[in-house]
């Protein structure tokens, strides 16, 4: 299976990058690699800073950054962040915009596998890829799951299969929502879909915002979906999730969803997602030390843990180099699943 590639105009790619080189010789002068004599870092933020979120409002990636820009607030006293979403071109608008900063330590931006590995790996027109950015640090992992309107028929995955095999011979294949253009979560549906010679439709979405309203109306067959992004559509018995992309060790409504290798399928790009904080490129290491201090600090707070908890996802903590490490780790995993 390989991520198709999205076409962009030469002309267009071409002034995207010119714009970005110009606005990071601009951004070049912030004084973010200020030392003291003693060899510690002095930088701290000098205005507002501005928290990009690249999907709609709603979604797994909107709530992350917006807990995020609140707890930092909190743990440095003076510091205001705003939260914008730049959305658009399954997230590909706001990372351009986001790219256009460089330089500029005033910038934050809340990121998982799909904006930061997978995009760039499907849009060979985008000036950037993973090793872009100044990496901040992993804060939590999450599970996306296959969800279907409650009282379907599609009461499991194995019936989700059969009744999307017997649409597909009939010529009028399922659907099933994804929050981005061949989006990470859909990997591993695709991959075993494509194991079994069965096809469906995938309508993209910018996030889950407007797929959640496009299940419950009866638009789509299925959705993909975090569990804070549909817990409440699930407690209320309006959603029930069928399958995890990886092993499911979550409690309450998703406890006892089986995993595709639990139910003994070999799928793809079946990995957890990841929610971290990047900054633009080339910004200073002393800016990059300030925001790595203040996440960390962010992180042994009770608010940390309630959003850990209420959102239903796992801690996981890395930061700086370490998580930069581990990014290329995950980007040569997705072109071993994706065949890039």
């Amino acid at each position: 299976m390989s991520f198709p590639r999205i076409a962009k105009s030469a002309p267009i790619a071409t002034v995207v990058i010119a714009a970005s080189l110009v606005l990071a010789a601009c951004h070049a002068s912030e004084p973010s690699t200020s030392r003291a004599a003693d060899g510690s870092c002095q930088w701290k933020p000098e205005r507002d800073v501005t928290m990009v979120v690249p999907f709609d409002p709603g979604g797994g990636s909107d709530m992350f950054s917006r807990a995020v820009a609140q707890g930092l607030e909190k743990v440095r006293d003076g510091i205001n962040v705003s939260v914008v979403n730049r959305t658009g071109g399954s997230g590909s608008i706001g990372y351009t915009y986001f790219y256009e900063q460089a330089g500029n330590p005033h910038f934050l931006l809340g990121a998982d596998n799909g904006g930061l590995i997978s995009l760039p790996l499907q849009q060979e027109a985008l000036p950037y890829d993973v090793e872009s950015w100044t990496s901040v640090g992993s804060l939590v992992s999450d599970n996306s799951f296959l969800v279907v309107k409650s009282g379907s028929k599609f009461g499991s995955f194995e019936d989700f299969l059969k009744a999307a095999r017997e649409a597909d011979k009939a010529g009028d294949q399922l659907t099933v929502a994804e929050p981005a253009a061949n989006s990470v979560d859909a990997i591993p549906l695709k991959s075993v879909l494509a194991q079994q010679g069965v096809k469906v439709e995938f309508v993209v979405f910018d996030g889950s915002s407007g797929a959640v309203p496009a299940l419950l109306a009866g638009q789509v067959d299925g959705m993909f979906a975090n569990p804070a992004e549909v817990s409440g559509q699930v407690e209320a018995g309006d959603f029930t999730p069928i399958v995890a992309n990886s092993a499911n060790s979550l409690s309450g409504s998703f406890r006892d969803v089986p995993s595709f290798e639990s139910l003994g399928y070999t799928a793809d790009g079946a990995f957890p997602l990841f929610r971290g904080i990047i900054a633009p490129p080339e910004v200073g290491e002393c800016a990059q030390e300030y925001w790595v201090g203040a996440l960390k600090d962010w992180v042994k707070t009770d608010d940390y843990k309630q959003y850990v908890d209420s959102n239903v996802l796992s801690s996981q903590q890395l930061w700086g180099p370490e998580w930069s490490d581990y990014l290329e780790q995950v980007k040569r995993s997705y072109q071993h699943a994706s065949g890039n």
